[in-house]
């Protein structure tokens, strides 16, 4: 079973028992969508769905780690990986992690030099015809 609280950048460490290499992501499911209108506006992910989220911390094998608690649809990605694990402590460290673009901001929140966010992709227009 995935851990469902890390305490410490040490209990981190443990749940990985020496492996270096993580990948983060959010995770979404489609929730039944209610009949008050609160309960709407709160599950309501801004993609015609309403959703429910979790971080995932797994391994390069698939082998899920860490799951977060579970949020409403509204919640952003990178939000959700700072509120449970706060950048104050060095949870990252002697870690290679990789994440998408979803968690724009973590090299410089996070301390650690193995943090892998993939460049986005540039755009055709007219300044730039031919982009790389």
């Amino acid at each position: 079973m995935p851990y469902r609280e890390l305490g410490t950048p040490e209990a981190l460490k443990a749940a990985l028992q020496g492996i270096d290499h993580v990948i983060i992501d959010a995770t979404e499911r489609a929730y039944r969508r209610s009949q008050d209108d609160t309960k709407q506006r709160e599950h309501y992910s801004g993609k015609k769905r309403h959703m429910l989220k979790n971080t995932v911390m797994s391994l390069p094998d698939k082998f899920i780690v860490f799951l977060g608690r579970t949020f409403s649809g509204h919640n952003h990605d990178y939000s959700m990986l700072k509120q449970e694990l706060p950048p104050d402590l060095d949870w990252f460290t002697d870690i290679n992690v990789r994440v998408d673009l979803g968690y724009l901001g973590i090299q410089s929140d996070y301390r650690g030099d193995q943090i892998e966010v993939p460049h986005k992709k540039p755009r055709k227009s007219n300044k730039n015809p031919n982009p790389q």
